[in-house]
């Protein structure tokens, strides 16, 4: 008489969601801190302050201003330069707009939106 043999499911230890190529640190009223890990900037520690979006554009681009300080900078990129360094910019800019939306996803998101919404109401959850 032959044994059977039971097979073992096989258990994937791949995460349902793709990981993402940043993770918050930490908030404070110091600032947002972000650890980047996609291959450009690999281990480079943010911190951002001053952060507000604009009016969506014709081009159905949204303006975003910050301020950032890079804290860590081990893949040594040049995130500044004498001559406003558009590169750099435009990547913390995009980093920080998809933190942002990310966290206004995301059910337990870190980051809390205040402002106006588009019919002009106030969205701070402080105010009625």
């Amino acid at each position: 008489m032959s044994k059977k043999k039971k097979k073992k499911e096989q258990v994937s230890n791949t995460p349902l969601e793709l990981e993402k190529p940043y993770k918050i640190l930490w908030i404070d009223e110091s600032g947002l801190f972000v650890l980047v890990h996609d291959e450009v900037a690999k281990g480079t520690i943010v911190r951002y302050t001053n952060v507000s979006f604009g009016d969506v554009a014709e081009t159905g681009n949204v303006p975003v201003s910050f301020t950032a300080d890079i804290l860590d900078n081990p893949q040594e990129l040049q995130f500044e330069s004498d001559d406003n360094n558009s590169d750099g910019d435009e990547y913390l800019g995009n980093l920080i707009t998809t933190v942002v939306m990310d966290s206004m996803y995301e059910e337990n998101g870190m980051i809390s939106i205040t402002g106006s919404d588009t019919d002009g109401e106030n969205r701070n959850p402080d105010s009625e």
